[in-house]
């Protein structure tokens, strides 16, 4: 499997990709070095999918979870087609690996998920509820 890349929120996005752990969401991987996003298929892990992102293994990512503290992970909930929620910075990853991300780079992710959002093909609630 090869990580697929996405530059805003598609609805063929969310018919490929959504309904992940629960209805209505849609999960990502955003490197705040390069600035690629990543959407994670419904049947793998981000722990998982991080490796093929990263084209490591996963031992080689436990001995090193630096080299992973700058892809950080983000879901779009979505409520009646429309986009209601961010979460940022949650997932496997981070308790697998022990990998740990900046407050700079955390703040970029909300900047990037926040624009691939608004641009995206999806209305946007006025209220996003954002969590992290």
């Amino acid at each position: 499997m090869k990580p697929v890349e996405c530059e805003r929120l598609c609805w063929s996005t969310v018919q490929g990709y959504g309904d992940r752990k629960k209805p209505g969401r849609v999960s990502f991987l955003y490197h705040a070095e390069t600035g690629h996003c990543y959407v994670v298929p419904r049947e793998i892990e981000h722990k998982d999918y991080l490796c093929l992102v990263l084209d490591l293994e996963a031992e080689a990512i436990r001995a090193n979870p630096s080299v992973a503290s700058r892809i950080i992970p983000f879901d779009v909930d979505l409520k009646l087609d429309q986009v209601v929620s961010l979460r940022i910075g949650r997932s496997g990853i981070e308790p697998t690996y022990h990998v740990t991300h900046s407050v700079d780079d955390l703040k970029k992710t909300f900047q990037a998920a926040h624009r691939f959002v608004s641009r995206g093909e999806i209305p946007v609630l006025e209220h996003l509820v954002i969590e992290s």
